[in-house]
């Protein structure tokens, strides 16, 4: 007897040199491991790749059978605070909100079965603040480098001012975030009415559809009410469509309210309603060995140098891809959002003046000068953005 992979998780992160996320694990849920006890099935983390695994004889089929509604729940947790200085996830840690990523929602890009939807198309209709990303018809990603809006004339991809181009990649976004709580839930009424009805909607595996209704209830009040309490103690865990007076959203259940200090979490599942792309087994019953992923874009973020003298002229790229201006005495800041990232860039090159007082027609050049980092962090106003900065005092 003899286990293989019946699936497995990398956690990818473009700040790392090597793409692999460091400081992110995967833990099964309770309601997970009462699941897996007794179904042969393991888990098991090695670095940054976590992987179920189930036994087998031959590597082709299981030994156990694999249950046709197989739900497993794992809580992605990060062990280092720096994670969220350096990850392009806006994530409020005093919201309700957490990622939610799985097998259901996942997209097939660029060879990987990732477990969240890719990037929307770009439409020159909407909005899009610094940060946002979109892909093309091509599935090419790009970020947003500054506030875009329809009556911005520079929003087209083609514009290297207001977009830079990723890759054929897909990144966990905002837009992945669902609304997180525990069987006590206090619901917002828009508009307010003195007439609240709550209905909750359950997945049909069958359709991959949230229309299979679970909970209804009717609350009439002597006013207008803009907040209703609604208790789903009877409510089994799992995401569900709610339905506060006709107004919709997506929401996960958590009885044990496990889910405030966690980035989010990831469910497996298998059915007829999961993409091909994303089964865990083949239709006669063999291992599909899915390799899923979740992918993390590093935050992009305004490098600032300063000065402590006059002495130093200024800061440039030698590569000539990025460039500085000087928005004040002692200031070298680059005119772009630059993404945040383990290897130091070679080119970035210092020019100062050595000779005290000052004699402007001597310059010195230092090569292979440090980027800024994870520390120092501020904010600037540039073009009608706000970017968030970080800093390296120079020591001359």
């Amino acid at each position: 007897m003899r286990y293989t992979d019946l699936c497995s998780i990398e956690i990818l992160h473009d700040y790392h040199a090597d793409g692999r996320a460091r400081d992110c694990m995967l833990f099964p849920t309770a309601e997970c491991l009462a699941r897996l006890a007794g179904s042969g099935l393991l888990t098991k983390q090695h670095g940054n790749i976590f992987y179920v695994l189930a036994p087998t004889e031959d590597d082709s089929f299981p030994f156990l059978p694999i249950p046709s509604n197989i739900d497993f729940t794992f809580r992605l947790q990060t062990l280092a605070s720096r994670f969220y200085a350096m990850s392009n996830l806006p994530l409020d840690p005093r919201g309700r909100k957490r990622y939610l990523f799985g097998n259901r929602l996942g997209t097939e890009l660029g060879g990987k079965a990732y477990l969240h939807p890719s990037q929307p198309l770009f439409n020159a209709a909407s909005d899009y603040p610094v940060g946002s990303f979109v892909r093309d018809g091509a599935d090419l990603c790009y970020e947003s480098l500054v506030d875009l809006s329809a009556s911005t004339p520079q929003n087209q991809l083609s514009e290297t001012g207001s977009w830079r181009e990723v890759g054929t990649v897909c990144y966990a976004v905002e837009e992945n975030q669902c609304l997180f709580t525990g069987p006590e839930f206090l619901v917002d009424v828009q508009p307010a009415a003195d007439v609240v009805t709550v209905e909750l909607f359950a997945l049909d595996a069958g359709t991959g559809l949230y229309d299979r209704s679970v909970f209804l209830e009717s609350t009439r009040h002597e006013a207008p009410v803009s907040r209703q309490r609604v208790s789903l103690q009877h409510v089994p865990e799992g995401v569900y469509r709610i339905s506060v007076n006709a107004v919709e959203e997506m929401i996960c259940l958590r009885p044990d309210d496990d889910w405030y200090d966690a980035i989010g979490f990831v469910r497996i599942a298998e059915g007829d309603a999961i993409p091909s792309t994303h089964r865990l087994l083949h239709n006669d019953g063999t291992f599909a060995h899915p390799r899923f992923t979740i992918r993390i874009a590093p935050l992009s973020v305004l490098w600032q140098y300063r000065a402590k003298t006059e002495r130093v002229k200024n800061v440039l790229d030698s590569s000539g891809s990025i460039s500085f201006t000087s928005p004040e005495s002692g200031i070298f800041r680059s005119t772009l959002p630059q993404p945040l990232r383990e290897t130091a860039y070679g080119s970035i090159v210092i020019e100062f003046n050595d000779t005290n007082p000052v004699d402007p027609l001597k310059t010195i050049q230092i090569e292979n000068m440090e980027v800024p980092g994870l520390r120092d962090r501020g904010s600037a106003m540039q073009n009608g953005t706000s970017y968030i900065t970080s800093q390296v005092t120079l020591n001359y």
